[in-house]
């Protein structure tokens, strides 16, 4: 393999979360989420937790997402474990060093997980509507909830099995292909011979230039366009974690 190891960091749009556990670890996983504010438990971290069945009751499109800060804390007793509900859970990290195969296969494959998750989740939504459209009274209504709240927390279970196991199936495959494709075109000969020693002259030119005015990304283009190669010459700075088979 190219790359012998992996360094990553939590991104995400929103909050920065833990996977959503499944419906029979919600006690466990409650007791175990720390609030990074208060040091306290979150109240729930699972749909089918009674607090969250109780607000599928009230309103089938509920959404945590909509909430204020006050009212995440007053339910989950942090402003962060509502996250713990939403499909963009843990959905995506950032490689700390250049990884096509990261930035590209892995990321498309878990936003396709992401996505399907969602829809799922709208699913559940509508369902849940239709259910309580065909009720004469309030205890057949409240009865759709908890069907609706297992529905959802089975949309996160199925969502991190995507992440966990066909995106990370991609990645190694990705993974396969390059590595091929670098040895078939001795890419690393390439790097060690031509195009990592211009860039280490850039490197010093840049370093050695008094007025500042050097251009060094127009140097290092000079060192790419010459060699006409399908090698990703971005990995070429990683050659010493290369598997050297």
């Amino acid at each position: 393999m190219l790359f012998s190891g992996s360094c990553t960091r939590k991104e995400s749009a929103l909050h920065d979360v833990a996977p959503a556990p499944e419906p029979s670890a919600a006690a466990s996983a409650s007791a175990d989420f720390v609030d990074a504010e208060s040091d306290q438990p979150a109240k729930v971290s699972a749909w089918t937790d009674p607090p969250i069945v109780e607000k599928l009751q009230t309103d089938c499109a509920f959404d945590p997402r909509k909430m204020t800060d006050a009212e995440r804390k007053e339910l989950f007793e942090n402003v962060y474990g509502a996250d713990e509900l939403m499909c963009f859970a843990n959905a995506f990290d950032q490689s700390c060093a250049y990884d096509p195969c990261h930035e590209k296969d892995l990321y498309d494959c878990r936003r396709g997980c992401l996505n399907a998750c969602d829809a799922c989740s709208d699913t559940c939504m509508s369902s849940c509507f239709s259910c309580k459209a065909n009720c004469l009274d309030g205890v057949c209504r409240h009865a759709c909830a908890p069907t609706c709240a297992q529905c959802k927390q089975t949309c996160l279970t199925n969502a991190d099995q995507c992440r966990s196991g066909k995106c990370e199936q991609v990645f190694d495959d990705c993974h396969k292909r390059l590595d091929a494709s670098w040895k078939a075109q001795n890419c690393a000969s390439l790097c060690r011979l031509q195009y990592s020693p211009c860039t280490d002259a850039c490197v010093t030119k840049r370093a050695n230039d008094k007025s500042r005015t050097f251009d060094n990304n127009a140097c290092i283009a000079a060192c790419t366009h010459p060699l006409n190669t399908n090698c990703d010459l971005g990995l070429c700075d990683r050659r010493d974690s290369m598997d050297p088979r």
